[in-house]
């Protein structure tokens, strides 16, 4: 099954979600907090839900710092489903090489929207196994691997997350004894 993976901006957002029953009287702040769209997108990536590694590294490669995260697995047939559009992007942006093919964009976002999108993340929170936590170190072990594999190309990194690569590499290149 084809999932959409995004970064919670707070965990107990989820909570808010899960816990309501009418979208309606969802908190505006957990809205606009999770829901903070750029040129009415919401950004995404696919993935199985077997294997959300790829999607959870390019969030982390991409995001200001490698910190615990909190990401929701959409159903993308239920995003669609509600009448929200995915188109695939290609940003060649990210430094997780293998992950620019996997970028979403849910796109031509309305206020009615919102809304819809509302009710997916309240079901998709309602399950606990569509709300997965990465401590710092998971991430880091992770971005360990896929620096061992060649799949990270740093130069694409911002300053922050560059500056933790270069810390890895020189770590993996001068081990500690």
């Amino acid at each position: 099954m084809a999932v959409l993976v995004r970064k919670l901006a707070k965990r107990r957002n989820a909570d808010v979600f899960r816990r309501s029953d009418n979208v309606e009287d969802i908190s505006a702040d957990a809205v606009i907090q999770e829901f903070k769209t750029s040129g009415d997108t919401l950004s995404v990536w696919e993935t199985t839900k077997d294997d959300i590694d790829l999607g959870a590294l390019a969030i982390a490669l991409s995001s200001g710092r490698i910190e615990t995260m909190d990401f929701i697995l959409l159903n993308r047939e239920a995003v669609e489903a509600a009448g929200l559009s995915v188109k695939p992007t290609h940003p060649d942006t990210n430094p997780l090489l293998q992950a620019n093919p996997i970028h979403r964009d849910i796109f031509d976002l309305r206020l009615r929207d919102l809304s819809r999108l509302a009710i997916v993340y309240r079901d998709a929170a309602i399950v606990d196994a569509n709300v997965i936590r990465y401590t710092a170190t998971d991430l880091m072990n992770k971005i360990e691997n896929a620096l061992m594999n060649g799949w990270i190309d740093s130069s694409k990194a911002n300053d922050k997350i560059k500056e933790a690569l270069d810390s890895l590499i020189d770590n993996l290149q001068n081990p500690r004894v």
